[in-house]
């Protein structure tokens, strides 16, 4: 037998996941928003708020004309991580090839299993009972010969139930699914789409190198390939979960005072926060570690109730994290580590529209001109 995957598809994973610490919201049509934010979107529906028409993305305003009764609650992120390390560790009964995609979706590389967990199918069977039972999660759960083709299979079932794509059969099966189920296929791409009357994932594959660049250019070429069930990439087990940012600085000369040490950590904390928002994502826990002059070194854990993504959140967490084990100066360097990542849950409660533009601003212009293309004064301090 070849390469046997197993999608996991937990859907609108933040709304799913809050009846686990209030089982009083399974009949009940809710949200997951900051309602505070300028333009306040749903991040995440419940199964009764999406049964009345209410869709991640639309404007909070919309979904409460739509349902007046509609409850809207914050994102829980400890409950989400706890929930996340909870799929991994049911998962890795099957598994020890488990890649943590984003939240609530995971793959399962069960090549070779047969004998402990019977087919692809057979497992996947057993996976969903183990979280259904563990849990209390009802997810959709597909088997297939790739990634691709297992994340499309969940698609077509979700919110929940499993289904099987045997090898040879990823064709016919994808030839009649929609083009919007196609990974890559988002508002602008499906609407060139629906100009085209390609409908189907199956009309994609069919078109020639000149048809599909003609329509979306070079990607285009991608995006058949897609079309046509290709997917070479490998589960990949470095997860979310386990994955760092990490950012060093070190000082040309020991630092004597507070600022050259203030200045030096935010530019790690510049370093670190562009990585985290230009891949769209969010931090829970970190680390910082200083490295004094005579060889000696200490470092401090960092835990936060909300998400890290912004410049000025991070480094207010980090300070206070070197507040705590700074007893002297004389630093040679510093280091900042930011762990227990997630995909951004979207607006923060917490930072102004305009503090979030003024960042992003500022990011872009690190990206087209490098990390000195724009300073910061802090940051003169030591260099």
């Amino acid at each position: 037998m070849g390469s046997a995957v197993i999608h996991i598809n937990l859907p609108n994973f933040q709304a799913a996941i809050l009846p686990l610490v209030d089982p009083t919201l399974r009949d009940t049509p809710y949200v997951i928003a900051h309602p505070s934010a300028n333009r306040p979107l749903v991040i995440a529906p419940s199964m009764r708020a999406i049964k009345e028409g209410v869709v991640a993305g639309m404007s909070l305003r919309g979904a409460l004309s739509r349902l007046p009764d509609l409850r809207v609650l914050p994102p829980n992120p400890r409950l989400a991580l706890k929930v996340e390390h909870s799929l991994l560790e049911i998962a890795s009964q099957f598994t020890p090839t488990i890649e943590n995609d984003s939240q609530g979706h995971l793959y399962l590389d069960v090549s070779g299993t047969e004998r402990l967990f019977g087919l692809p199918i057979d497992c996947g069977v057993k996976v969903r009972r183990a979280l259904l039972e563990e849990l209390n999660l009802e997810v959709a759960v597909a088997a297939a010969t790739n990634k691709l083709v297992a994340k499309i299979a969940t698609r077509t079932i979700k919110p929940e139930g499993i289904i099987e794509v045997r090898e040879g059969e990823e064709s016919p099966f994808l030839a009649v699914q929609d083009s919007t189920l196609l990974p890559g296929v988002g508002p602008k791409i499906g609407a060139l789409l629906k100009v085209a009357s390609l409908s189907t994932i199956g009309e994609i594959a069919t078109l020639s190198d000149t048809e599909i660049t003609t329509l979306l250019g070079r990607r285009g070429l991608a995006l058949r390939e897609a079309a046509r069930g290709v997917d070479p990439s490998l589960v990949d087990p470095r997860s979310l979960s386990k994955r760092t940012l990490e950012a060093k600085i070190d000082f040309p000369q020991s630092a004597f005072t507070l600022d050259e040490l203030r200045g030096g950590l935010l530019q790690a904390i510049e370093a670190v926060g562009l990585t985290l928002r230009g891949e769209s994502l969010e931090g829970y826990s970190g680390e910082v570690h200083l490295f004094y002059d005579d060889g000696k070194w200490c470092s401090e854990r960092l835990l936060s109730k909300r998400a890290l993504k912004g410049d000025e959140e991070l480094l207010e967490v980090a300070w206070r994290g070197y507040e705590k084990i700074l007893r002297r100066l004389r630093v040679n360097s510093l280091g900042v580590k930011l762990g227990n990542l997630a995909p951004s849950s979207g607006g923060d409660l917490f930072t102004p529209p305009l503090k979030a533009s003024v960042e992003a601003v500022a990011d872009s212009t690190r990206v087209r001109y490098g990390p000195a293309g724009l300073r910061r004064a802090t940051t003169l301090f030591y260099g």
